[in-house]
């Protein structure tokens, strides 16, 4: 058949959705039959016909290279050949979302059971994995903005999770084979070319990377250890990938008791690797693990289990749902599940509410809803449709007041959370690139009236979506061309700046995490933290006389002052000014009235974030500080204040998450309960900050030689492998994993298997994890014409032979690859074109000398 036919029969077959089982039954009864030309026309109606989101065609592409009419390493070849296509185009064209999207899906069906591949299939993927990424980094290099970046993540991230075989780990550890010994050479220069790129390539995949070339690098020093540890390897079977419940609970319980962002395809990705694309046992899983973990939540970790379960959990099972072309009825599998939740009276408004959204989610239709819900009155207080995001913006750009009803709505919604959160955020960074500071300002201070708001939009949205608009106004923020008063404008900063504090605080996030830099980083690794007056320069000098002057001498705080002085040096004067404040009182210069006096000037409106640095001063200077709190805590009346204190006051109260003291003994206790009994809460943050990351993988290691050679050993794997994702111990495995040879010497062969299985797991969640990292930040993609599907096909073919057409020839060459191979190349690379590519603390109760006090200033 001919591509144009090939191209109609793949259309047709994606507008009827027919099964891949049955797709590959049509493929199969044409004759001729070429794998690699079905696999063109797939991705050609994948880039030009369907929605990114369409499960559909990668199936297809999957169930061809299962069912062996093409090979992995055809699919590969085909790729190239469309990536060469779009290098003759000038400009060159970015590659298509339906190859990079491939390329992830590849590397997640290889740590699947669903994709065995043989030794030379392997190693020919590797070569032509290997020799493509070294031609992509060369085009990078010749020009930052080549097309060729948006491919080296991924291709990246496959080509790592091929070396992470057993097959990829015996290839790269061949020292005879001088032919095969070409294809790990090949993989140690696209290797090495591609850690060049650093920073531009995400650390994740650097990590990954730098193994495999520390693996390589190993057989050069030909230290027997290493041998024997890569022959152990080799004899440790690989364990099909197990799905336990106490794995999916313990990735919800890493993201709702920490307020981190729930990403549907975060979930997805993770529930799909591990359930082998069964997607009802997919669906039913989640719903387990949900309420577990809402049944386990305590304080902060309530709510935030309730959020999540009555707006997040509906959208993802509704994301499974569509997905699945099997015989599978979501509203069956929630009939039946609902008697099993057995939820308490506590809980059970909040099923109810979860049984009524996933109606609106169209997984039940609203008799079904009616009857597992039972209470006619309920039914008929909910919400009647969801909300659109784009409608909610509209309403606030017109009537920005609107804003409070609406953080209302969405602390209590019903299935809006996500739309309303992403209608919040949406505003507020566009009033920060507008800099419309005075609406902005009012919406921080709702916020900030509410801070248990802040946990809910980090649910929908990372923090970082927001925080990193406001610390550029801030920092874009010119004070010499200010307008008018500047009091107001003072609010307005300090508002902001107040918003990005709470966030991080209550978060318990890093400045990394929040996407903090500039003024905001500065203010941060400084907070708190006085300077005597010889290292303040010049102008600080000036302001620090100015506000002494101003809170203790003149009658108020002029608009000259502000004015004069901006925030950002303002803020970062702080704790200086209390100090040379308290000098000045223990050295007579202030009564102690006076000292009262001034610093309740800190308690106004427009300078209540001033408290958060002048409190942490206190608080680390608690003989003097014990006197300063009770004037920063008088009480106010004002909302954000109180907000102030409970942060300040209360940090264990007010940051999400609370850590359990525990020993290790009852760390692994609870670790080897959880695998059979799933509704044991195993959190490792605390353990982890005390007793650190090597004791606790020794826990987590000998849970595993606990249930070594029983039939949990899966469901333990599992678990292990989830928990050392989710507290981001991966380095603490490899660093292990390199110490297989010392496990050996030891004889401890148990413990060394455990660590090669746990190693594996681990390497394949990382890939899972990478493939949804590449992609969840996609807010929108450009339109694609499919009256332009076939254009690709019409370029001038006449041009040189570009660098991947040249290294692909020659691998074809290489007699380690059989006639197969090279036919494939003459298929996919005929045709060519040129890519050239900190103040010590002393006596004085830690105030410094007194001689550093400038008393003239009092």
């Amino acid at each position: 058949m001919a591509i144009t036919e090939w191209n109609g029969l793949c259309r047709q077959s994606l507008i009827l959705r027919t099964t891949p089982n049955d797709f590959v039954k049509i493929v199969q009864g044409k004759q001729p039959l070429d794998g690699k030309t079905v696999l063109k026309s797939l991705l050609e109606c994948r880039q030009s016909l369907y929605p990114p989101s369409d499960p559909l065609p990668p199936r297809y592409l999957e169930a061809i290279v299962t069912s062996h009419i093409a090979s992995l390493s055809d699919l590969l070849v085909v790729l190239i050949s469309r990536w060469n296509t779009l290098c003759r185009t000038d400009p060159p064209h970015a590659p298509s979302y339906a190859d990079t999207a491939t390329l992830q899906e590849l590397a997640v069906l290889i740590i699947s059971s669903r994709l065995v591949l043989d030794h030379t299939q392997i190693q020919k993927c590797l070569l032509l994995a290997a020799r493509w990424l070294s031609a992509l980094v060369k085009a990078v290099g010749q020009d930052n903005n080549s097309p060729a970046s948006n491919f080296v993540e991924p291709l990246g991230s496959f080509l790592a999770t091929l070396c992470a075989t057993n097959s990829g780990i015996e290839i790269l550890s061949e020292k005879e084979d001088d032919k095969i010994s070409r294809v790990a050479d090949a993989v140690r220069q696209g290797v090495e070319a591609t850690l060049g790129l650093f920073p531009s390539v995400s650390g994740q995949l650097m990590e990954r990377l730098g193994e495999v070339q520390k693996h390589i690098a190993m057989f050069g020093d030909g230290a027997s250890s290493d041998m024997q540890a890569l022959q152990f390897q080799a004899g440790v079977s690989e364990l099909q990938m197990a799905a336990s419940r106490a794995g999916t609970v313990a990735l919800l319980q890493s993201l709702l008791y920490t307020a981190r962002t729930v990403d549907d395809t975060v979930v997805f990705n993770f529930l799909a690797g591990r359930h082998d694309n069964d997607f009802a046992s997919m669906f039913l899983d989640l719903v387990f693990a949900s309420f577990l973990v809402l049944k386990q939540s305590k304080n902060h970790g309530l709510q935030q289990s309730d959020h999540y379960i009555r707006n997040k959990l509906p959208a993802i099972l509704s994301q499974i749902s569509t997905s699945s072309f099997e015989s599978f009825s979501a509203e069956q599998a929630l009939i039946d599940a609902w008697p099993q939740l057995e939820l308490g009276t506590d809980l059970l408004a909040c099923g109810q509410k979860f049984v009524h959204v996933c109606s609106l989610h169209h997984l039940l239709t609203d008799e079904a809803s009616s009857n597992l819900i039972n209470d006619e009155d309920l039914v008929g207080s909910l919400t009647k449709s969801l909300l659109l995001k784009d409608e909610l913006v509209s309403q606030l750009t017109g009537s920005p007041s609107r804003a409070g009803k609406l953080v209302d709505e969405m602390m209590n919604a019903d299935g809006n959370g996500p739309s309303i959160s992403q209608a919040l955020v949406e505003v507020m960074v566009a009033y920060a690139h507008s800099k419309e500071t005075h609406h902005l300002k009012d919406l921080a201070n709702i916020l900030l009236r509410k801070p248990d708001a802040i946990n809910t939009m980090a649910l929908y949205l990372r923090p970082s979506y927001w925080i990193a608009p406001l610390c550029t106004l801030l920092d874009e923020w010119r004070w010499d061309e200010i307008h008018g008063e500047s009091q107001p404008l003072y609010d307005e900063f300090g508002s902001i700046l107040l918003l990005i504090l709470t966030t991080k605080r209550r978060l318990d996030l890093t400045s990394s995490e929040l996407g903090v830099k500039g003024f905001v980083a500065r203010y941060l690794d400084q907070e708190g933290v006085e300077k005597t007056v010889a290292e303040l320069s010049e102008p600080s000098q000036r302001h620090l006389g100015d506000w002494i002057n101003a809170l203790y001498i003149a009658e108020g705080l002029s608009d000259d002052l502000t004015t004069d002085c901006s925030p950002h040096d303002f803020y970062t004067l702080v704790p200086t000014l209390i100090r040379q404040s308290v000098l000045a009182q223990q050295t007579g210069k202030l009564s102690s009235e006076a000292l009262k006096g001034g610093l309740e000037y800190l308690l106004e409106p427009f300078l209540l974030p001033s408290l958060v640095s002048a409190m942490t001063w206190a608080q680390e200077h608690v003989s003097i500080g014990k006197a300063l709190m009770p004037i920063f805590t008088k009480q106010t009346g004002n909302e954000i204040h109180q907000t102030i204190l409970a942060m300040l006051q209360s940090p264990s109260n007010f940051t999400f998450e609370k850590l359990e003291k525990t020993d290790l003994q009852a760390l692994q206790q609870k670790i080897s309960a959880a695998v059979t009994n799933p509704a044991t809460t195993v959190s490792l943050r605390y353990a982890l900050q005390v007793f650190g990351a090597e004791a606790v993988l020794k826990c987590i290691l000998d849970v595993l030689l606990q249930y070594s050679g029983t039939e949990d050993f899966h469901f333990a794997l599992d678990l292990a492998a989830t928990l050392v994702c989710v507290a981001d111990l991966r380095d603490a495995v490899r660093l292990k994993h390199a110490e297989l040879g010392q496990l050996l010497k030891k004889r401890d062969t148990l413990t060394a298997e455990a660590t090669v299985h746990l190693y594996r797991r681990v390497e394949a969640y990382s890939s899972v994890f990478v493939v949804q990292e590449t992609n969840m930040d996609i807010i929108s993609l450009p339109h694609i014409d499919p009256s332009d599907a076939n254009q690709e096909g019409n370029q001038n073919q006449e041009q040189q032979m570009d660098d991947i057409d040249q290294v692909l020839n020659e691998s074809a060459a290489m007699n380690a690859m059989d006639s197969g191979l090279e036919g494939a190349m003459d298929d996919g690379m005929g045709q060519g074109d040129n890519m050239d590519s900190f103040y010590l603390q002393d006596d004085n109760m830690g105030l410094g000398n007194l001689d550093d006090l400038d008393l003239d200033m009092f």
